[in-house]
């Protein structure tokens, strides 16, 4: 009787425990964002370079049917050599702007030059559409660039990828 009691209580907790994690696994709502990020990295502007982010909603203008907009997220962080000689940057300050890119519109937002050099940069532009997931696919939609000039002249452009691999294919139009 003794046996049956302890066997009982182990199958009640085992029961349990499998109950409570399959609900913290299968109960959850998705919180990731439904879109696409482009993270630039951290950058290093030297005297007298400047940078100019650029992004572009690519989707053509239709007559035919109601094409949403896509909802833009631009992020800046500045940080600053620490005074104890380390490696370690610390954050300066944050610049955020959000903004919604219409069918065929483009926005670009200019860092002005560095008076002293070696100041870091992390840019991080984060696309997604206004109306819910299900309905319209950004993949491939939105684009954007960064340019670093010095005076009047580029030096180079980093185009925003999508990282890694991506097996779904975008759907056909």
């Amino acid at each position: 009787m003794k046996d049956k009691k302890i066997i009982t209580k182990i199958f009640a907790l085992t029961a349990l425990v499998f109950g409570l994690m399959v609900v913290n696994n299968f109960g959850q709502t998705r919180t990731e964002p439904s879109g696409e990020a482009t993270l630039f990295g951290m950058q290093t502007m030297n005297a007298e370079q400047r940078m100019r982010l650029s992004a572009v909603n690519r989707q053509p203008l239709s007559d035919r049917e109601i094409v949403p907009c896509v909802r833009v997220r631009i992020i800046v962080d500045f940080y600053a050599a620490t005074c104890d000689g380390s490696v370690c940057r610390a954050p300066v300050r944050r610049a955020e702007r959000n903004l919604t890119l219409e069918p065929g519109e483009a926005v670009s937002f200019d860092l002005p030059a560095s008076r002293r050099g070696g100041e870091r940069v992390s840019i991080s532009v984060f696309m997604s559409p206004v109306e819910e997931p299900g309905a319209f696919n950004t993949r491939g939609t939105a684009t954007a660039t960064l340019e670093v000039f010095e005076s009047e002249r580029k030096l180079f452009n980093i185009p925003g990828t999508i990282k890694g691999f991506d097996p779904q294919p975008d759907p056909p139009r």
